[in-house]
């Protein structure tokens, strides 16, 4: 195996000759044949052998004459010369030939085996005749000499002819370069801070939070899921981190590697270049090493403040100290061994207690690191994927990569859109499947940011007061949540003290049912909108079964009835809504508080309006003035007829008289006038409207009317009756009357039109609703009641005492006696009809009468609009309430006071002429968006173009410091009421850090009033302030799983089509993290594909080495052989002569195997460099064997006297 690619050297032996082409060696071979030269030949050869037939016919017994002997040496010398010119020409012509390398090569592979088989055949008739020659010749000399000596001449002369032979074949040797390349996965991790520092994970405060790096590095080390064990059971790994771009320098895990675990992931992910440091240090270094605090400590650097560890800046930070620290102890070891010359070792090293090898391959891994070092500065600065996933494929497609998986948010703040053109277009190209894997949660985000706690500036104590409390809930339409109010009542710091109640619990007796949370509901919108009111109540906290509760209050002393009051001073409360469990927020509760609520006496302002003093009308009338005498509300009467239009009318001293409706609902308040005040109905809470006349009303009051409902929380009452209510009846659609109808509960009936019948002599009873959780019907409510056996306990019936003014009884039974149940002791005559009763609108009680039939007929009596609404008004079916007020006094001014309490109830909430909103986190640079709603005096919205808004910006330092910025210009946004405008959030002037801002806007027609949105300014950080994953960016770059249908299992492709997402038909390999199953597979989607490539080298002659008889290399000899007339040349040999002693030990290379052939060594047993010719005195090792075996033969055959 080759895992890193490199190139692989190798040689085998050839005979070169083999690759010529025989037949052209036959052309050749007689191209160089001199023809004349073998006509001379062949004639002299003719004429020697034809005379000497001649001769022997004509003279048999004769001896050659001088003609034959100059015959045969001329045929000896023509054949000769024939031969040697012949040899001399094709030796030219052959070695031409052989000087081109390339060209032998590409013909040895070219030709075929039949070609080799002819010069086989040749080289053995060469070689058959030689030794056929031999044989005979020294057969005939075994005549003379022993046998065993002619036959060890003979194979001495056959082997220098078998020598011969081998020689003309050329044997050399081929080198060659293989390259074997192996398959490999591509990996590319996703380093940038989107990843190392985001989680998904709910927040939650004291609790370690993983990190979406974190949760990729579970996966890639899970043994179930296995992805890089399985990845590396057919191909090598290599593993790329990217940020900003790609890392060029792969870390590859070998198939025989064991997987990565979490340390060797994160280390990849931080960028700790401490693995790189000590690579290749044994133990006894790598201690020293960890022991060192010098350049820096080994324990590695500190994280960014803030973030929980370090990251690549950081590690490059740390690294590069290691960088300056290894160039500084490189220029005092350059100066010292220029000092000492190089002959004494520099004493210094780089960490002490470093041995001398070690030192050296630290030094080594340093100097390796600059480049790294540079790299983890930026890389962790954004993200770019597409231009790092193309670079990877573009790095990595030489290498037979079978796929790219990629680990990313894909939320990509770098590069362009054309950069996911050309990454699909260079995976294509390259036919690289990319498998992209989403790290990080599509997780909505969710937010809620409790805007406003709003509540009265003033509160009395025996009414105690109403807490509103809004909130928006981004990504949260539709959902509710429970909402809690802490109380701190006069003398507890909210800052230092526990709450000393907490309303939580909705149910009005906590001892019955389960607990029912506080719950509020965000209204669709942008963002979504909710608010949810609270009941300070003296009478249910003492009620309440906590103590604590019980002592927020105390007993009255003004009130002629003896109840439980609020404890006076200043309150404070405090709202607080759960986080939502798919909201990244770090502590348990989001929080406000509303300090500043001074719990003292006050007046309900109420307006008793009616077309005729009724008997109702009078009762009510005497009942509000003891309650202003208490200083407990505000009255002024209006009645419609002469005397109270005329000002004839006499008023009590404790109240106040108008002679029309009010005509102007003014929030400002400015006239001067005090005599007007009263004709504005911002100046009331309450309406209580017996009948009225609404003939008197304009369309201008029924307007303001309506608004002073529906926006400013005003209760109306209407107490029906036949003088003037079936006015309502007729009125037409958008007409005069309808915004009075618009708000009422029910929609009354005409009294004429429909012949009712007359009033009856006998009373009536009301079957009774009352609201879940209210005590709005319940009439008898004695401050100390005593313990009871039987039926309900007052203090927890809902509608305790009605049935006690009916029938003296405690509670309600029905009575099957007809007279018993539709004719109780005491009741109501009458009740005026309704059409209908407007949904959502509850009815409190019914009126039961009988028909003309004898039959029991239910009227509304007692409606209220819908609790639920933001708004509160009533009806009631007649003025005969005043009927309680002899059975039991107290039972008709609790009904009407609990009543005038409920109604006014919205209006607790103090007014407001507009909202702002903004966001609450606005990114440094990016426009601080305000929206603004502003109210006319009105609570109407403004004409178009009849004010010119503004906001401002107010900045608070932590020291408290205040700074204002602005005004900047507020545009209408078409819808009414609407304003909207923008600033950009420039540092200079909005720094970011840990100030708190305020989106401020001035009420228009107002003495300073203001309404404000609080926000923050974060820094701007491209990388950090989107890391929603983008998965539109995921389908983009994944393949599609067509590109692998055919290495793809079916059960696999089936897998895949089922569960991964599409971009129009096509199924893209686009993978979220918590697809395990899906991810279990791909690595089956991967082949294993080795390649072998063999590039041929240059052909080394074996057949001319030299051998070295003398190699002279001292000085004195060099000089005398130039003496001698030998030139020094400059240019070297390839290969030094082998030097006769090698030689004679180890035979010619040409026998030698390509592992044995290693190159000549000195005296000293070093290689023997290439060197100018000069310096040696070289032969062919042929000439120098075959010269040393002819001379053996010749010597013995001088000796044997065969020569």
């Amino acid at each position: 195996m080759n895992p890193t690619n490199e190139p692989i050297k190798e040689s085998e032996f050839v005979l070169r000759r083999l690759g010529e082409s025989f037949t052209q060696f036959r052309a050749d071979l007689w191209e160089s044949v001199p023809q004349w030269l073998l006509a001379v030949a062949v004639l002299a050869v003719v004429a020697r052998y034809g005379y000497g037939r001649y001769r022997a016919k004509a003279h048999p017994h004769a001896k050659p004459d001088g003609t034959q002997f100059w015959l045969g040496w001329g045929a000896i010398l023509a054949v000769t010369a024939l031969v040697l010119v012949t040899l001399v020409q094709f030796y030219r012509a052959d070695a031409s030939q052989l000087k081109g390398g390339g060209a032998a090569a590409a013909q040895l592979s070219a030709l075929g085996q039949s070609n080799a088989q002819h010069w086989y055949v040749f080289i053995g008739a060469v070689f058959a005749a030689g030794s056929v020659f031999v044989a005979w010749m020294y057969v005939r000399d075994a005549r003379t000499v022993k046998w065993y000596w002619a036959a060890l001449l003979a194979t001495s002369r056959i082997c220098v002819y078998a020598i011969l032979c081998f020689v003309f074949l050329l044997p050399a040797r081929q080198t060659w370069e293989r390259t074997e390349k192996r398959s490999r996965v591509v990996v590319l991790v996703d380093i940038s801070p989107s990843l190392t520092r985001v989680s998904d994970d709910i927040s939650r405060k004291g609790t370690k939070q993983k990190t979406r790096m974190d949760t990729l590095i579970e996966l890639l080390s899970d043994k179930d899921v296995a992805l890089v064990q399985k990845l590396l059971e057919q191909n090598p790994v290599a593993v790329y981190p990217f940020g900003t771009r790609l890392d060029e320098n792969a870390r590859v895990i070998e198939r025989d590697e064991t997987p990565w675990g979490p340390a060797e992931w994160r280390a990849l992910a931080e960028y700790d270049f401490r693995p790189l440091i000590t690579k290749g240090l044994d133990a006894k270094d790598l201690e020293a090493v960890r022991n060192t605090s010098t350049p820096v400590e080994w324990s590695g650097p500190k994280p960014t403040p803030g973030i929980e560890k370090p990251e690549p800046a950081n590690w490059a930070e740390w690294a590069a100290k290691w960088v300056e620290h290894r160039t500084k102890w490189a220029a005092k070891k350059a100066a010292f061994d220029t000092e000492k010359g190089g002959t004494v070792p520099f004493p210094e090293t780089l960490v002490n207690g470093i041995s001398e090898a070690g030192n050296k391959t630290l030094a080594d891994n340093l100097e390796k690191l600059e480049k790294r070092v540079d790299v983890a500065k930026s890389i962790a600065l954004g993200t770019n994927v597409p231009d790092s996933v193309a670079a990877a494929i573009n790095r990595e497609s030489p290498n037979m990569v079978q796929g790219v998986i990629v680990f990313s948010d894909m939320r990509s703040n770098l590069g362009s859109d054309s950069s996911y053109r050309e990454l699909r277009a260079a995976a294509a190209q390259a036919k690289v499947p990319v498998f992209m894997v989403a790290v990080g949660e599509d997780r909505q985000t969710t937010s809620i940011s409790i805007t406003d706690v709003q509540t009265d500036d003033v509160a009395s104590p025996d009414e105690g007061f109403k807490v509103s409390v809004e909130a928006d809930g981004t990504n949260l339409a539709g959902k509710s949540v429970a909402v809690e109010l802490d109380l701190f009542p006069p003398g507890s710091d909210p800052k230092t003290a526990k709450p000393a109640f907490t309303l939580k619990d909705n149910r009005p007796d906590k001892t019955k049912g389960s607990f029912t949370p506080y719950t509020l509901t965000f209204a669709p919108g942008d963002p979504p909108h909710g608010q949810v009111e609270f009941v300070v109540d003296p009478a249910r906290l003492a009620a309440d079964p906590d103590p604590d509760a019980r002592a927020l209050t105390t007993e009255s002393k003004d009130a002629a009835i003896k109840k439980p009051v609020l404890r006076e001073g200043p309150w404070t409360v405090r709202a607080r809504i759960p986080r939502d469990e798919n909201e990244v927020f770090p502590d348990e509760f989001h929080v406000r508080e509303r300090p500043g609520i001074q719990v003292i006496q006050k007046k309900i302002r109420v307006l008793l309006m009616a077309g005729a003093p009724s008997r109702e009308f009078q009762f009510a009338r005497t009942f509000l003035n003891r309650e202003v005498a208490e200083n407990r509300a505000a009255l002024t009467v209006l009645v419609q007829n002469e005397a109270g239009t005329t000002g004839k009318l006499t008023p009590n001293p404790t109240e106040k008289l108008i002679a029309r409706f009010p005509n102007k609902l003014d929030l400002a308040s400015k006239d001067p006038d005090p005599e007007q005040k009263p004709y504005n109905l911002n100046e009331y809470d309450v309406i209580l409207a017996f009948d009225p006349d609404w003939t008197e009303v304009t369309q201008q009051q029924a307007d303001d009317l309506k608004v002073w409902v529906e926006r400013q929380g005003g209760g109306l009452v209407l107490v029906a009756d036949r003088i003037n209510t079936y006015q309502l009846a007729r009125v037409e659609p958008n007409s005069r009357l309808s915004p009075v109808l618009d708000v009422l509960p029910v929609l009354p009936d005409d009294v004429i039109a429909v012949k009712i019948k007359a009033i009856p002599k006998t009373p009536r009873r009301l079957y009774l609703h009352p609201l879940p959780g209210s005590d709005l019907l319940k009439i008898d409510d004695p401050a100390v009641v005593e313990e009871k056996k039987d039926g309900k306990e007052p203090e927890n019936d809902p509608v305790a005492g009605w049935e006690r003014f009916f029938t003296d009884r405690k509670t309600y039974a029905e009575n099957k006696d007809f007279k018993v149940e539709f004719f109780p002791r005491r009741g109501f005559f009458s009740c005026y009809p309704v059409k209908d009763v407007k949904p959502g609108a509850h009815v409190l009680a019914e009126f039961a009468d009988l028909d003309d039939r004898g039959e029991k007929v239910l009227r509304p009596y007692i409606v209220v609009s819908n609790p639920a609404a933001g708004f509160r008004t009533a009806y009631m079916g007649s003025g005969e309430i005043y009927r309680m007020y002899a059975f039991d006094r107290e039972y008709y001014e609790r009904y009407w006071a609990k009543l005038i309490k409920y109604m006014a109830a919205k209006r607790n909430v103090k007014a407001s002429r507009g909202r702002v909103i903004t966001n609450k986190e606005v990114i440094s640079t990016n426009p601080i968006r305000v929206t603004a709603q502003l109210l006319s005096t009105t609570s109407k919205p403004y004409p178009p173009g009849a004010i010119d808004p503004k906001f401002k910006i107010l900045r608070v330092s932590p020291n408290g410091e205040k700074k204002e910025e602005g005004p900047f210009p507020l545009t209408a946004s078409g819808a009414e009421g609407y304003f909207r405008g923008q600033v950009a959030a420039d540092p200079k002037l909005f720094p970011p850090g840990d100030y708190e801002y305020f989106a401020v806007v001035d009420v228009p027609d107002s003495t300073g009033e203001t309404v404000r949105s609080a926000f923050r300014v974060l820094k701007s950080d491209l990388e950090m302030d989107v890391t929603k994953p983008d998965l539109a960016a995921l389908l983009q770059m994944a393949s599609p799983l067509d590109a692998l249908q055919e290495r793809v299992p079916e059960r696999v492709r089936s897998a895949f089509a089922a569960g991964l997402p599409k971009e129009g038909a096509a199924t893209k390999l686009a993978f979220k993290l918590s697809d395990k199953a899906l991810i279990k597979m791909i690595p089956e989607c991967f082949k294993t594909d080795t390649r072998r490539y063999d590039h041929r080298g240059p052909v080394e002659d074996l057949w001319d080495e030299k051998v070295a008889l003398f190699d002279i290399d001292s000085p004195a000899a060099q000089e005398q052989l130039k003496k001698w007339g030998f030139r020094d040349r400059a240019d070297k040999n390839e290969r030094a002569a082998t030097p006769l002693s090698d030689f004679v030990t180890r035979g010619p290379r040409v026998f030698r195997t390509s592992a044995q052939d290693t190159p000549p060594l000195d005296a000293a047993g070093q290689p023997v460099a290439a060197r100018a010719a000069n310096s040696q005195i070289a032969v062919s090792w042929v000439l120098f064997v075959l010269v040393t075996w002819l001379g053996f033969e010749w010597l013995c055959r001088k000796l044997l006297r065969l020569a």
